[in-house]
Formats: structure tokens, C-alpha cells, sequence
């Protein structure tokens, strides 16, 4: 079991660390204002074709210059589900690093530290399933924004 936890982990990092965010701007200087992020969240408009001037230019209607609004509301839809889970991500980061705290602060006694391992467990457990949950949402929304 430690084992396979460990392995996922690794591999999870890995994904992290190698993980190559597509822009899809029209001018190469609007990759670098249109991207800003917070604590290296993903932007709402992630998914939306953008102009240089970072305004929403598509996905348009087929044979119109009109916003196809379902695909809008589904690749925002997206977005947010992305930057949800991510902070679902820091939060069992937050989890890890309190058993920590509670492993250290146990002193020996029996009772805590299987409490705090249980703790530790549980936020590995979250972590992982977000960590595949957001790679699962990444790709749908990188198959969408290619339709």
C-alpha cells in the first residue's frame, strides 16, 4: 500500500512539475497578459479563444461572428470545476502539513499519533483523487477547445 501511495505521488509530481499549459492567444504578447493567475490558479477564461487585446473572440458560431454561448458556458463551466479542484489540492496540502504538526505535538501519546497519521492518510487520499480529477477535467478541456 505504501508503495502504490508512493508511486502515485511520484507520478502526480511529475504530471505537476511537467504540466504545459496551451495559450490560445492570437498575438504572442497576449500570452503574457492574458495569463495572470493567482497562487497558480487557472484562469476563468482558460479554455476561451482570446484576442490580443484578451477579449473573448470565440468559439463562435459555425457560418456567424456570434459566440456560441453553450460552448462558452461549457469551457468556463470547466475553468471553474479546474480551479476548484485545485484548490481542493492545496487544502489537503494544508490537511498534510496540520498532522504533521499534530504528529509532532503528540509527544508520544498513542492516541494522537494514530490520529494524526489517519489525518496524514486521509489528505494523501484527497490529494490523489484531485490530482486525477484535475487531469481528467484538464483533458476534456483541452479536447473541447480543439473541436
Amino acid at each position: 500500500m505504501k508503495k502504490l501511495i508512493f508511486t502515485l505521488m511520484f507520478v502526480a509530481t511529475v504530471a505537476g512539475v511537467f504540466n504545459f499549459q496551451v495559450a490560445r492567444a492570437v498575438d504572442p504578447d497576449a500570452v503574457r497578459t492574458c495569463t495572470n493567475s493567482f497562487l497558480g490558479l487557472p484562469t476563468w477564461y482558460k479554455y476561451l479563444e482570446l484576442d490580443s487585446q484578451c477579449r473573448v473572440k470565440g468559439p463562435v458560431k459555425a457560418g456567424t461572428d456570434s459566440l456560441d454561448m453553450t460552448k462558452v458556458v461549457t469551457r468556463v463551466s470547466l475553468a471553474i470545476i479546474d480551479i476548484l479542484m485545485r484548490v481542493g489540492g492545496m487544502v489537503a496540502f494544508g490537511f498534510i502539513v496540520y498532522s504533521g504538526f499534530r504528529f509532532v505535538m503528540s509527544q508520544g501519546n498513542p492516541d494522537q499519533e494514530k490520529a494524526a497519521r489517519e489525518t496524514a492518510i486521509n489528505a494523501i487520499i484527497g490529494m490523489v483523487i484531485t490530482i486525477f480529477a484535475i487531469g481528467i477535467v484538464t483533458f476534456i478541456g483541452r479536447r473541447l477547445t480543439t473541436l
